[in-house]
């Protein structure tokens, strides 16, 4: 299962992406936000998404990973972050931010195999106004950054890993 939080859909078609490049694979996949996700003890293996806003992961997201973590710690997970636009490594540009403490407990105890950070996307016409005045002022770049490329070599790299067993 791939599983995610977004806000505007960027990360929901990264997430979409990573569905499309498992079942490629031969691996039977779906794709759902992570509210939609009553247990994920039901998948052999768990990929969680998460847009990041302001430095944080989205709600729904870190209330998934508290709720399930236990189901979670017992499988093979991976996570990836969707956010930082611009050019540069998406990592790079998010060198010094580090999750919450809590929700670092919660991801230590999982101990995902991976844990990707791609770019984002920022659309003006779907941000609020009040959205547009903090990236402004934060001088975060408008447009779509995400390179599909890496996320398909992500998904390939995770496809093999399950093949491994």
């Amino acid at each position: 299962m791939v599983t995610y939080a977004t806000k505007y859909g960027g990360t929901g078609e990264i997430a979409d992406k990573i569905g499309e490049e498992l079942t490629r694979a031969g691996i039977i996949t779906e794709a759902i936000p992570v509210k939609q996700v009553e247990s994920p003890a039901n998948y052999r293996a768990v990929v969680v998404g998460s847009a990041l806003y302001m430095g944080r992961l989205r709600r729904e997201a870190v209330r998934f990973l508290g709720y399930h973590q236990e189901a979670l710690s017992g499988m093979p997970v991976w996570l990836f972050y969707s956010g930082p636009t611009g050019e540069g490594n998406p990592e790079e540009l998010l060198k010094d931010w580090r999750l919450a403490r809590k929700v670092q407990k919660i991801v230590d105890m999982i101990r995902p195999r991976e844990t990707k950070v791609f770019h984002g996307v920022l659309k003006p016409e779907k941000l609020s106004y009040f959205e547009k005045w903090i990236l402004k002022n934060v001088k975060a770049e408008m447009g779509d950054f995400r390179n599909w490329e890496e996320v398909s070599l992500w998904s390939k790299k995770i496809a093999a890993e399950l093949e491994k067993g």
